[in-house]
């Protein structure tokens, strides 16, 4: 087998990555926004990727097809997980300083258990009891769960679990509008020490995205 260029190194690498965190191979366009968000190698078209594609399936270590993820690594068998990033942690109780920007790791899921095929999800692990009556998916969440969040979920209805960012700090709450121009973010806690937050449209804040499941960590679960 050929020697590999720099380039040519970051981009087998690149699809490696992808398919190990998305659980698939990914487009041409996807490819190339990876590659610029994820290594700092931006293309300026798809066809510059696109001729780097040939030149790893020339040197015998991808197969493409005809279909837009047709691309094959070879000697890799089809993975049956998902692997969603792990972003620093979230507290449950106040507001929390935002999360590292550097991924902590990833938690393998199965597809079976994550049927949605966002590529965008990702996961926080939540610090404190403030929702540990709060359930997802009939899970309540705990201290140090993992919860994993939809970012591209832009409607947000009364009771659903959303993170949010206010005043620059993430927090976890039971998003409800109270009227038409205020919401609140409700603890749901057996510690009632925890308070809600209202808000305006006039605040400093960003709701970031809806919890759509909560895995736990390290703990027994009682049958």
């Amino acid at each position: 087998m050929e020697l590999l260029t720099k380039k040519q190194k970051i981009v087998l690498k690149a699809i490696k990555d992808f398919h190990f965190r998305f659980g698939e191979m990914p487009t041409l366009r996807e490819l190339k926004e990876f590659l610029a968000e994820n290594y700092n190698l931006p293309f300026k078209s798809l066809r510059s990727v696109y001729q780097y594609l040939e030149k790893l399936e020339r040197k015998g270590l991808i197969k493409r097809g005809h279909g837009p993820r047709e691309i094959k690594l070879m000697n890799l068998k089809k993975t049956k997980f998902v692997h969603i990033p792990v972003y620093g942690w979230v507290n449950a109780g106040e507001p929390s300083y935002l999360p590292q920007e550097a991924i902590e790791g990833y938690l393998k899921i199965s597809k079976s258990l994550l049927p949605m095929k966002n590529k965008n999800l990702f996961a926080i692990e939540v610090v404190g009891d403030s929702m540990n009556l709060a359930k997802v998916k009939g899970k309540k969440i705990e201290d140090r769960d993992y919860a994993v969040v939809n970012p591209d979920n832009r409607e947000f209805r009364n009771g659903e679990i959303i993170v949010a960012n206010v005043d620059g700090a993430l927090t976890v709450k039971e998003f409800r509008w109270i009227d038409k121009d205020i919401i609140g973010l409700f603890p749901k806690s057996t510690n009632r020490e925890h308070k809600p937050i209202y808000l305006t449209k006039k605040d400093d804040f960003l709701i970031i995205g809806k919890v759509v499941d909560v895995f736990k960590k390290n703990k027994e679960i009682k049958i």
